[in-house]
């Protein structure tokens, strides 16, 4: 007998309860519908193809996303076909994030294989596509961008005088300093009069 076969891995799964419902709830509440739609019309621009299924669906097996890292890094991922075998579907989402890591792409940026072929956190996946755009324009690609400007590396440079300045500042001139007191306070456990004294 033929196993069924799911587009989402989470229709088969058990529902998730305690803990780790708080944080798959947690994580869908991060979820932008807004920054999807910028980031596939992005993708699309880029690529020059259309999606025309669930944006996840489209990326999940992993072509688009290395024939994307290939325009915007020539030569970073391997040649790869597409392919309904699962197995060979996370290889190609793991060509894309070995190679967008290579670009420069911060490891706490990019989402994990599972994120997006089991649909586990689509925000996540949307993080990382966002975190290729900003950087792409950084490292000199020319093409559409949605993402905000990346802040640039801006030392500040003072004075010896201005850092002895500095020194010379009292910091209680800041407000209070003399930390947390119990001072009037009964102990804990001790007995409280609550009339007054003759």
């Amino acid at each position: 007998m033929a196993q069924p076969e799911y587009k989402n891995y989470n229709q088969i799964r058990a529902t998730k309860s305690g803990m780790n419902a708080e944080l798959q709830k947690k994580m869908l509440g991060e979820y932008s519908v807004e920054a999807e739609i910028k980031v596939k019309q992005w993708v699309e621009e880029v690529t020059h193809m259309q999606c025309e299924e669930n944006f996840f669906e489209w990326l999940r097996d992993g072509t688009v996303l290395c024939h994307l890292m290939n325009i915007i890094d020539p030569g970073s991922v391997p040649l790869v076909k597409k392919s309904s075998m699962p197995f060979k579907q996370m290889e190609c989402i793991n060509f894309f994030l070995i190679a967008a890591e290579q670009y420069g792409i911060k490891k706490t940026d990019l989402f994990v294989t599972l994120d997006l072929y089991e649909d586990n956190n689509p925000s996540q996946v949307v993080s990382t596509l966002r975190a290729l755009d900003r950087l792409s324009h950084i490292n000199g690609f020319n093409g559409p961008t949605y993402a905000p400007k990346q802040s640039e590396y801006n030392p500040r440079d003072f004075s010896k005088e201005k850092m002895d300045a500095g020194k010379t500042i009292i910091g209680a001139q800041y407000g209070y300093v003399t930390g947390a007191s119990q001072k009037g306070l009964t102990a804990y456990g001790r007995r409280r009069d609550i009339f007054s004294a003759p």
